[in-house]
């Protein structure tokens, strides 16, 4: 033995070496270490010698296959021989390894991809591809029971090409959360293969092929469309030889509006996929009855008669619209427009104040009106000022 005043004591932290795994996995058990995962060691000797010896030259072990019934196991420390530390005294206090004891279970997973970041602006997620797409996860039944799923994140910031990564799967738990507790987990592959194609798009015209006619006595008057392009994906050389895309459409026998929403997925070659905001289009083909038109009209549309000169005139709504339907012929009818119906109001012998209007019109000869619209107007004094921002003011034309 060395005497206290030729010797100097350390007190060292050594990790512990778990030796004999497998006693303990052949039995279909996993553990979880308790205590004992370091070992603090007292060192004794010269200190020329002491001075010189360094963590790696321990070696503390804990051999499983010596577990008593209480689940511990001693831990045996060891310095490594050589430059006098034949005399070195270590001591570690009988510590012993604390473990606890559980069922081994597997289960198996999907690989989730979630992706973060976003592409260039005139690019698309395509396919990815997980290999292996499923793994095998091995552990406690405490542990394995919280897994909730199996993911690799893809950061796809700015990229333009196919690209391939090898990627760490990441355990989570049901709420979503990452486990971070992984000790003695084993997942049956370490990485996966993600294989990410990126697409190109393309931002193509659409058009209406209609065809049929409506039922006798009715006609065609206007189709209607949103939206009126689509974007969609492909490889460049597949998007280069599209330039629109034409969807049929039959009114066949129709005596109302037709209005549908359209999966242009039923019209597109599989080489093309739309974006999602593309998918879907709404579409509406206006059937009205020969012989019968309608018209919307502004303010703007109706003319102010017999005005006084010392009165001025505004609208007390100035975003009003009206709808007008008109009858007659065909043959009449065939070239009528807004400025055909030759809509005007009559303020002849009108004081100043507030009225309630009738809209009247100038029709060709055989066509006639079956609209009834009152519009609400204000006759003012020239002297006033503007009555109100709700309101707009029409000077008379000249002449008038």
């Amino acid at each position: 033995a060395l005497s206290s005043a030729a010797s100097d004591v350390y007190k060292r932290q050594i990790p512990v070496e778990i030796l004999n795994e497998n006693s303990i996995s052949d039995v279909n058990r996993v553990y979880e270490v308790v205590s004992g995962k370091k070992v603090d060691v007292k060192v004794k000797g010269k200190r020329s010698v002491v001075d010189n010896i360094e963590e790696e030259d321990f070696r503390a072990t804990a051999d499983l296959s010596e577990l008593s019934k209480v689940n511990a196991v001693a831990i045996n420390v060891v310095l490594k021989s050589g430059n006098g530390r034949s005399n070195v005294e270590l001591d570690w206090g009988n510590a012993v390894l604390q473990v606890t004891l559980e069922k081994k279970v597997t289960d198996k997973f999907k690989v989730e991809v979630k992706t973060e970041g976003e592409l260039d602006s005139h690019y698309v997620l395509g396919d990815v591809n997980v290999q292996p797409n499923i793994i095998e996860v091995s552990g406690g039944k405490s542990k394995i029971s919280q897994i909730g799923s199996i993911g690799v994140v893809v950061y796809l910031d700015g990229k333009t090409e196919d690209f391939k990564d090898d990627l760490t799967p990441t355990l989570y738990d049901r709420a979503g959360n990452i486990i971070t507790d992984t000790d003695n987990i084993i997942l049956s592959y370490d990485t996966v293969r993600v294989s990410t194609t990126i697409m190109p798009t393309k931002t193509v015209p659409v058009e209406f092929q209609v065809s049929g006619k409506p039922k006798a006595g009715y006609r065609l008057v206007q189709t209607d469309y949103q939206p009126e392009t689509i974007t969609v994906s492909g490889t460049k050389e597949n998007l280069a030889r599209l330039e629109r895309l034409t969807i049929p459409l039959t009114i066949h026998g129709e005596d109302r509006d037709v209005e549908k929403e359209i999966d242009i997925t039923r019209y597109l070659s599989s080489v093309y996929q739309p974006t999602e905001e593309s998918r879907m289009i709404s579409v509406r083909c206006v059937i009205e009855k020969e012989g019968r038109r309608t018209y919307t009209l502004s303010n703007s549309d109706i003319k102010v008669v017999n005005l006084p000169n010392n009165l001025n005139f505004s609208y007390e709504e100035a975003t009003s619209k009206y709808t007008v339907v008109i009858t007659g012929a065909e043959e009449d009818l065939k070239d009528m427009d807004i400025a055909s119906l030759g809509a005007y109001i009559d303020v002849e012998d009108l004081a100043a104040g507030s009225h309630t209007v009738s809209l009247q019109y100038e029709l060709p000869d055989g066509v006639k009106t079956k609209s009834k619209c009152k519009i609400k107007i204000r006759l003012f004094d020239s002297a006033e000022t503007t009555p109100s921002e709700n309101s707009s003011i029409i000077a008379p034309e000249p002449g008038e």
